[in-house]
């Protein structure tokens, strides 16, 4: 069973559009990368992130 740290927020998602992947970097230094195999894949986790950054004002969201 997953660990749940609320200690942790989510600081920065970099989206590479080119690469199709999400580089999610945490308030205390963890990183987690997601790979997406299908242009749907991105597309849905890319509607997520855009979701989250109208909810999170503290959410940094780059694009490379």
């Amino acid at each position: 069973m997953a660990h749940l740290d609320l200690e942790e927020f989510v600081d920065e998602i970099r989206v590479n559009l080119a690469a199709r992947k999400f580089e999610i970097f945490g308030s205390q230094g963890n990183y987690q990368c997601v790979e997406c195999d299908t242009p749907d894949q991105f597309m849905s986790v890319l509607q997520v992130v855009r979701s989250a950054d109208g909810i999170d004002e503290e959410l940094d969201i780059v694009y490379v």
